[in-house]
C-alpha cells in the first residue's frame, strides 16, 4: 500500500464545565460527540523520512510550521523510525471554531502512517502530546472528557442529533478565551453530569436543555459576533458554543426541523452555515 485516505471528523462540545485549575492549566469536564463534518486526509509514502503537508480548501493559509498535521507526522516518524509521507488535507472543518479540526487532522495522520507502515502500537501516548482533545479524537463518538482532555469516558448511547453550525468571521484562540474567563471570574452551573444522565436515559429533549459552555461569556466579550450568532440560533432550537468558540450550533432531535431552520438562514449566513449530525 502506497497511499491511504482517512476521514477526519469534527466534534462538538454539548457541555463544557471548567472544574478547576492545576499547574497553570484549566481542568474541564465536557460531553462531546463526533459529527459528520470532516476533512479528507490523504497520505502518500515517501522514500525518506520527511513529512510534507499540502493544504486545500479552508486550510490554505495555515502556516506549515504550526500545522498540527505536520507536527503529528514528524512525531510519528521520530517515535517509530519509519519513512515519511506526503500529506494532502482537503479541509472543510472551519478554522478556529472549537470544532477540533486541527486535532482531527493530527489523528488522521497518526492513523494513516500507522496503516501505511504496519505499526500496531498504541497511538494514545503520541496523541496526548499533540493537544488537549487529540486523544479523544482517536476513537471519537459520544464521550465525557475531563482533566485537561486526556481522561476519556466513552458513552454507549444510541442518540442522533441534527445540527446547524454557524461560524463567525474571526477565530478565538483558546488561550484568549480561558484568559478572559479567568478575568471575568464568574461562576456557572455545571451541566455535564445531568446531561449525561438524560442522554443515557434517552430523554433527548431534557438533554438539550442542559447544553452549556462556561467559556461562552468570555467568547461573547472577545468577539460579540459569537453572541449574536448564538442569539439567532436560539430562535430555532437549543443552541450552544463549541469548544472555546467561535463557532456556535443549534441542536435538533428532528432532521426536518433542522432543515427548515437551515432554509430560513442560509441566505443570511451564506458560506458560514453548515448542516451536520452526530455519528
Amino acid at each position: 500500500m502506497n497511499k491511504i485516505k482517512i476521514t477526519a471528523n469534527a466534534k462538538v462540545n454539548f457541555t463544557l464545565d471548567i472544574t478547576g485549575g492545576k499547574n497553570g492549566y484549566h481542568e474541564i469536564e465536557s460531553l462531546v460527540a463526533s459529527v459528520d463534518l470532516s476533512d479528507a486526509v490523504t497520505l502518500f509514502k515517501r522514500n525518506d523520512g520527511l513529512i510534507t503537508v499540502k493544504m486545500k480548501g479552508l486550510g490554505r493559509n495555515i502556516p506549515e510550521k504550526s500545522n498540527n498535521a505536520l507536527i503529528a507526522g514528524e512525531l510519528f516518524v521520530k517515535t517509530f523510525g519509519t519513512l515519511g509521507a506526503d500529506i494532502v488535507i482537503d479541509k472543510s472543518i472551519p478554522l478556529g471554531g472549537g470544532l477540533g479540526g486541527s486535532s482531527a487532522d493530527a489523528v488522521a495522520v497518526l492513523k494513516g502512517l500507522a496503516a501505511l507502515y504496519g505499526i500496531s502500537a498504541d497511538l494514545m501516548p503520541l496523541a496526548n502530546k499533540l493537544g488537549s482533545d487529540t486523544a479523544y479524537m482517536l476513537n471519537g463518538g459520544f464521550a465525557v472528557i475531563s482533566g485537561r482532555g486526556e481522561k476519556i469516558t466513552p458513552l454507549s448511547v444510541n442518540a442522533k442529533f441534527y445540527l446547524l453550525i454557524l461560524s463567525a468571521s474571526e477565530q478565538i484562540l483558546a488561550k484568549s478565551a480561558y484568559g478572559e474567563y479567568d478575568k471575568q471570574g464568574l461562576l456557572y452551573e455545571k451541566t455535564t453530569k445531568p446531561a449525561v444522565t438524560y442522554l443515557t436515559n434517552g430523554e433527548n429533549d431534557k438533554f438539550l436543555n442542559c447544553l452549556g459552555n462556561h467559556l461562552t461569556g468570555a467568547a461573547k466579550w472577545l468577539l460579540p459576533e459569537t453572541g449574536e450568532n448564538l442569539k439567532t440560533l436560539l430562535k430555532f432550537s437549543a443552541a450552544n458554543m463549541t469548544g472555546s468558540g467561535s463557532a456556535v450550533y443549534a441542536a435538533f432531535v428532528c432532521r426536518r426541523e433542522r432543515d427548515k431552520a437551515y432554509r430560513k438562514l442560509k441566505k443570511t449566513f451564506a458560506g458560514k452555515l453548515l448542516k451536520a449530525e452526530t455519528i
